[in-house]
């Protein structure tokens, strides 16, 4: 990872409860821990294992990762989630071109699991979708989640986002390959709902 470029400001964005920001040092520790995580940072079915596509990166590069949070490097933006003044995850946004065409971008998100079930990953991912659409020229946001991961679906399902269709053996885990539901929101998606968006206090 490479470092972002000088004089661009750090992506911070506040919500009502939720903060995505860039990564402390202080926080490379929590990161590592969430992503390295037998779950990835997400919910899993039972008896299924997250496992890297690619292989585990190793711990030099997920550092790289936090120290480059906050913008867009290699067509990723890395942010962490704060939620009631304290870490609670991390959650991406992707457009690696020439792999997507301009203005469609990935969400990805992992949250402890502690921080589950309150209403964090539906604010984060409206907060960075709303940056994406605002801030970054954003016409697509898409954001696949395993099929069987019912809380995401959910989260994708009351901000608005369409289940397009599932997208088969597309993510590895520690028990097989795993089929994933491909949500999508689009810039009139996005218009239509965002007025609408609440969230638990």
């Amino acid at each position: 990872m490479t470092a972002p470029p000088s004089g661009l400001a750090p992506v911070h964005i506040a919500g009502e409860r939720v903060t995505l920001r860039p990564y402390r040092l202080d926080e490379v520790d929590s990161f590592v821990a969430l992503v390295s995580a037998p779950d990835g940072g997400t919910r899993l079915a039972p008896g299924a294992s997250f496992a890297w596509p690619l292989g585990a990166p190793p711990p030099q590069d997920l550092r790289g990762r936090v120290e480059a949070s906050g913008r867009f490097v290699q067509s990723l933006l890395e942010l962490a989630i704060e939620a009631d003044g304290q870490f609670a995850g991390s959650i991406q946004a992707r457009n690696p071109l020439p792999c997507f065409p301009p203005g469609v971008f990935m969400i990805g998100i992992a949250v402890a699991p502690e921080r589950r079930g309150r209403g964090v990953s539906r604010q984060a991912v409206a907060l960075l979708a709303t940056h994406l659409f605002l801030q970054e020229g954003a016409e697509r946001v898409e954001m696949p989640t395993d099929v069987e991961n019912v809380p995401m679906r959910t989260v994708a399902e009351r901000l608005g986002f369409v289940m397009e269709g599932v997208l088969r053996s597309l993510m590895p885990m520690g028990s097989g390959r795993r089929d994933h539901c491909m949500y999508a929101l689009t810039r009139d998606d996005w218009e239509k709902n965002r007025d609408r968006w609440t969230f638990p206090s």
